[in-house]
């Protein structure tokens, strides 16, 4: 089972946008110092002490520093078998009975009345003396309590048109796809899509159409009912080669060498 817990410190982090990305575990991120605000699929969500930001598998998310300052934060990772392994299983709703982009976000103000906070403040003092047995089962209790009181927040600064395109891309993007479509699709100009799209994510809305088709090969390949070139078919990739040369410019390294090694495992 794959669980991490941890509160990280940075001394004057640069004012930059961090990478939009994904991954294959839950996290759960709390905001403790900075100036900074989180995006999630299109969704931008501002930041002040002690707010938390939800992420599940597949969730395109990224900080991005509005200055420089010093940067605090705790990050709680872990995979499905936490759920199973704690009995928890229904507190995967929290993460997966919503749309990607919304309600990621408790607000410190909501973790507090929800006694959130309390659970946070007794991880915190666990990490001098770290035991992992008694964090997993602050965890959990935290999962509780979100789950218990319905404490997200629908409360988000993204733009509405931005939301509305990673929307169209996350349902259309096995079927060929092009920025003249999506153009078309929302009455705007390419040069208008592309500029908006960027601004928001942090990333060309090509670049963000390839990072979820090569999301769900690996996804489709995981349990070995597809081949990578049929889970390629799938994804929205015209045959293997331009699989195979989508996956080495974003990885830097052959696919079936590095997704092999990673579904075995």
């Amino acid at each position: 089972m794959f669980f991490q817990a941890s509160e990280e410190y940075t001394k004057k982090i640069d004012s930059t946008f961090f990478r939009l990305h994904d991954h294959d575990f839950y996290e759960i991120y709390i905001f403790e110092k900075g100036d900074a605000t989180y995006a999630v699929e299109g969704a931008d969500y501002p930041l002040s002490e002690g707010d938390m930001i939800f992420i599940r598998p597949g969730e395109m998310h990224r900080v991005h520093h509005k200055s420089e300052s010093d940067y605090l934060r705790m990050v709680i990772q872990f995979d499905e078998d936490f759920f199973v392994r704690h009995s928890c299983e229904h507190y995967r709703d929290i993460f997966w009975e919503r749309n990607c982009g919304e309600k990621n976000k408790i607000s410190a103000k909501t973790a507090k009345s929800a006694g959130i906070s309390d659970i946070i403040g007794l991880m915190r003092e666990g990490f001098s003396d770290y035991d992992d047995p008694y964090i997993r089962s602050l965890v959990v209790q935290l999962l509780y309590l979100a789950h218990k009181n319905d404490c997200f927040s629908t409360e988000n600064t993204g733009k509405k048109r931005v939301k509305e395109i990673v929307a169209y891309i996350n349902e259309h993007f096995t079927e060929k796809l092009s920025l003249e479509e999506i153009a078309e699709e929302f009455y705007i100009t390419k040069y208008h899509l592309t500029r908006i799209f960027k601004e928001a994510t942090g990333h060309t809305v090509n670049e963000y159409i390839r990072t979820k088709r090569l999301r769900y090969v690996e996804e489709l390949s995981e349990d070995g009912e597809y081949t990578l070139s049929e889970a390629a078919i799938k994804a929205g990739y015209k045959d293997y080669s331009s699989f195979y040369r989508a996956y080495k410019d974003a990885h830097g390294t052959p696919p079936k060498k590095d997704l092999k090694k990673k579904i075995n495992n």
